[in-house]
């Protein structure tokens, strides 16, 4: 099985209710073998660590849809699978400015021949980046968080300070 290509790259240039509308991308599988094969597609997010710079893990794979799930070819056979964003209305101004990263993988069949089987499964990396606009709020909380710690801490020193001062007082 090939596929083709190894990096997929969607921009959507601003938010749309229609999947199809927003941004799509397409794949090429060509069967190799001499038989048929069912591919099935799914997608999958990658571990922190083989993210590329700059992309995060996108927050629900759930939102990248595919068409077919499961794509039978023919010996020599070429076949696409059409690759979908589909953010949900609600929670889109919470995602301006975003750059993600997921995998769209192939798994041909297992050959069930003798021996030891492996299961090889190749996977395109889907490079996604919002529109922009302004952040959310969601994308405030960390910001607002670590604002909120300093100004708990300061109390804590400026109380500490303050009854180490009436302490003194008291003993003189």
């Amino acid at each position: 099985m090939k596929v083709w290509p190894g990096k997929l790259y969607i921009d959507i240039n601003r938010w749309y209710d229609d999947a199809e509308e927003a941004g799509s991308a397409s794949i090429e599988i060509t069967n190799t073998e001499s038989y048929e094969i069912d591919v099935a597609i799914r997608v999958d997010k990658p571990s922190i660590s083989l993210l590329d710079e700059g992309y995060t893990v996108i927050p629900d794979t759930s939102w990248i849809k595919t068409d077919p799930e499961i794509l039978t070819l023919g010996p020599g056979d070429k076949g696409y699978i059409d690759v979908y964003i589909e953010v949900p209305k609600s929670v889109q101004p919470d995602y301006n400015n975003e750059k993600w990263e997921v995998f769209v993988v192939c798994t041909p069949p297992l050959d069930e021949g003798g021996g030891i089987n492996i299961q090889t499964e190749i996977a395109v990396k889907l490079f996604i980046r919002t529109p922009d606009g302004e952040a959310g709020l969601f994308n405030y909380i960390p910001i607002v968080l670590i604002v909120v710690f300093l100004i708990i801490i300061l109390l804590a020193l400026f109380y500490n300070k303050k009854k180490k001062l009436k302490n003194y007082q008291e003993n003189k």
